[in-house]
């Protein structure tokens, strides 16, 4: 019989579920930051470890989120410096789009 537990991962590879260390458990993930995600147990089968990304992805589109805006202040700060005054508007209009759609994907993790 099959179950699956909510489950954590130190940075030293030791998994943890229902407070209890699985020191047989394998981790089939990659690096070696902490992480959530579940463990799957499956009769007298090794326990396997697999992370769960969204909170990873989440952050991740977070960071990029704050850097998007970070670049629209530059831009719109120096618009009146480039070539072609006003030329920036359009990208301005684009970077604020891809932060929308970045923010909106992120909504879709939870």
């Amino acid at each position: 019989m099959s179950k699956i537990l909510s489950a954590t991962c130190n940075a030293a590879g030791q998994v943890t579920a229902d407070d209890v260390v699985v020191t047989a458990a394998e981790v089939l993930s990659e690096g070696t930051k902490a992480s959530t995600g579940v463990l799957l147990l499956e009769g007298d089968s090794t326990p396997k470890y697999l992370t769960s990304n969204a909170a990873d992805l989440k952050k991740a589109i977070e960071d990029l989120s704050a850097i998007i805006a970070k670049i629209i202040e530059i831009v719109a700060n120096h618009d009146t410096v480039t070539v072609s005054p006003g030329s920036a508007a359009a990208n301005i209009a684009l970077l604020t789009a891809l932060k929308t759609t970045f923010e909106a994907t992120k909504e879709t993790l939870k």
